[in-house]
């Protein structure tokens, strides 16, 4: 039978074993209101503000830009899969999470009156953006100007951000796409401005003739 001494040795020995086996510590799951979410540790400072640690790094945020926090959850291998209410990580299919499919759809009225439906992707927002006709002089050519300004309304930093335009007309048919490109854009505070302008230019597209436009990141 051990005695009290032995015991302890045999809990230090078994303790280093699980540290030599690569035993995992918990971390906590964040969800953001703009679907964003990461994995960390998490503190919740006096100031009401939730500190999250991941990646070598220490990230402060808000509570009005969280929507929940599930302690003790480590990110899921691959083939695993953690469940929070309607959120679903499935490990190794991070990608699945960023395909832009989901957008916000919004009604804009150009200067002309003319009326636009506008689709941006999740974690971004587009306030101003205008649409003008264009004249080409050689064979009288028509088309249309697009200027705007992108937003980043995610709670990460985007660097060498391609974004791109699709253009429809009626029955959701596909004028013409375009591509832009954003060197760096950080998330949108009153310490930092995540805000960039954009312009493309459709030289065979009729300005009528477009009814829809839709803005996401191209894969």
């Amino acid at each position: 039978m051990l005695n009290g001494k032995a015991f302890v040795c045999s809990f230090i020995f078994l303790w280093m074993g699980w540290l030599a086996m690569g035993y995992e510590s918990q971390a906590d799951l964040v969800l953001f209101h703009n679907g964003d979410y990461c994995y960390g540790k998490v503190r919740e400072l006096s100031d009401g503000r939730i500190q999250v640690e991941a990646n070598d790094s220490v990230k402060q945020y808000k509570k009005s830009q969280i929507s929940n926090i599930e302690y003790g959850l480590n990110e899921p291998k691959n083939g695993e899969t953690v469940s929070m209410g309607d959120f679903t990580h499935v490990g190794g299919a991070s990608i699945l999470s960023v395909t832009g499919e989901d957008v916000q759809r919004s009604e804009v009225e150009m200067i002309s009156g003319k009326n636009l439906t506008l689709e941006v992707e999740n974690g971004f927002g587009i306030p101003v953006i205008h649409i003008f006709p264009t004249r080409l002089p050689f064979y009288n050519r028509k088309g249309c100007f697009v200027a705007g300004i992108l937003v980043n309304s995610s709670t990460r930093t985007w660097s060498s951000l391609e974004m791109r335009a699709h253009l429809y007309g009626g029955k959701n048919r596909v004028l013409a796409s375009k591509d832009f490109y954003i060197f760096k854009i950080p998330p949108d505070a009153p310490q930092s401005s995540g805000r960039r302008k954009f312009e493309l230019n459709f030289p065979d597209i009729d300005y009528q003739s477009v009814n829809r436009m839709r803005i996401v990141r191209k894969f």
